[in-house]
């Protein structure tokens, strides 16, 4: 099975709406066509900083790996986030995020960005309330990418 093949599993395994993903080079969700997007290295490319705002919002966050992090994460913004924050919010800290040098601020200047925020925060309580089931997908379906860190 392929990362899309795994990802579309999973949402049925977790009992998720089952909406279109496709693969591209960066994991998103796009509005206009409600697909989510993944890419496995870019999911993993920056673990330190996913993993340091993720442990802001659920103790054990490196329990599950960065691929169900996205997954959820992007499903997160299909699911809620474009109701619970305002478009220009949202426009005024990316621009100010664009004006940042790249690096470890930039990364976690954009998980802060009102729509990452809420989407993030919709990821770590789905998982908070349906931890042991996640914890089986995740083995089931992502255990074999090398960004996976686990204390299991």
């Amino acid at each position: 099975m392929n990362l899309v093949e795994k990802c579309r599993k999973a949402l049925e395994l977790l009992e998720l709406d089952n909406i279109p993903i496709i693969f591209d080079e960066f994991c998103y969700y796009n509005v206009t066509s409600n697909v989510i997007a993944m890419n496995a290295l870019d999911a993993c490319s920056q673990k330190d900083e996913w993993y340091t705002m993720a442990n802001t919002l659920l103790s054990n966050a490196e329990d599950y790996s960065l691929i169900l992090w996205s997954l959820l994460h992007e499903y997160g913004h299909y699911q809620d986030a474009m109701e619970t924050y305002s478009d220009e919010e949202d426009a005024f800290f990316r621009e100010l995020m664009l004006m940042m040098p790249e690096g470890s601020e930039k990364v976690m200047a954009y998980f802060n960005l009102p729509s990452e925020r809420v989407a993030s925060a919709w990821a770590a309580e789905f998982i908070r309330d349906n931890a042991e089931k996640c914890i089986e997908v995740d083995r089931l379906l992502f255990w074999d990418y090398s960004c996976y860190l686990t204390n299991r």
